[in-house]
């Protein structure tokens, strides 16, 4: 019997658990995308310098290597980041709002005697 290790994990691979894909051996579980960790099949996987990746991770397709790095995530990511750039203008003013309020409950709280 011809002992073969699986090209992930490195433990034995016996007939009934295993996948010869990109000329090596693999437990099923075990072959899955180098990115998001999804389980994939022989029709549904891309091999790139002998791993496998699923459609979405294929390093061949794109520059992107992540699914929160698509257009519309950076698009939304530099939305937030202008967003954050006129909070900061507010924030003054917030911070007055929150030491006023601090400010005057207390002088409430000494009034009422819980202080």
């Amino acid at each position: 019997m011809n002992i073969q290790n699986c090209a992930r994990c490195g433990f034995v691979v016996y007939p009934a658990e295993k996948i010869n894909l990109i000329g090596q051996n693999w437990h099923k579980a075990c072959f899955h995308c180098e990115v998001c960790k999804m389980v994939l099949t022989a029709n549904n996987f891309v091999s790139h310098q002998k791993r496998p990746y699923c459609q979405v991770h294929n390093p061949r397709n794109n520059s992107f290597t992540s699914v929160y790095e698509t257009p519309v995530n950076i698009n939304a990511k530099k939305q937030a980041q202008a967003v954050s750039e006129v909070m900061s203008f507010q924030r003054p003013c917030n911070y007055v709002h929150l030491f006023l309020s601090l400010f005057y409950g207390r002088i409430v709280k000494l009034f009422l005697g819980e202080l």
